[in-house]
């Protein structure tokens, strides 16, 4: 479980670097950024990578309850839970 939780979180970094941002990611994401504070993303990157993310997991994020992904250690955990298996 923690190996998959790290491929998780290696992927929302790949991904959140894959996006046009109006400010620069840190080479590491920590568990604890919050991305709106610590990582500073407008709403629109939000919206941005969370679809991204939608995509590869293949998880809704809008089901999350408030709260729940305002980290990416939070983004993480959800994902990890609710993404589908696929074969």
């Amino acid at each position: 479980m923690a190996a998959e939780r790290q491929a998780i979180l290696d992927e929302i970094a790949r991904l959140a670097g894959t996006l046009d941002l109006s400010v620069e990611l840190p080479r590491t994401l920590r568990e604890s950024d919050r991305l709106l504070e610590d990582l500073q993303l407008d709403s629109m990157t939000l919206t941005a990578l969370a679809v991204a993310l939608e995509d590869h997991f293949h998880v809704l994020l809008t089901d999350a309850p408030p709260g729940a992904l305002d980290t990416v250690g939070g983004l993480a955990d959800y994902i990890a839970v609710h993404a589908e298996r696929l074969p």
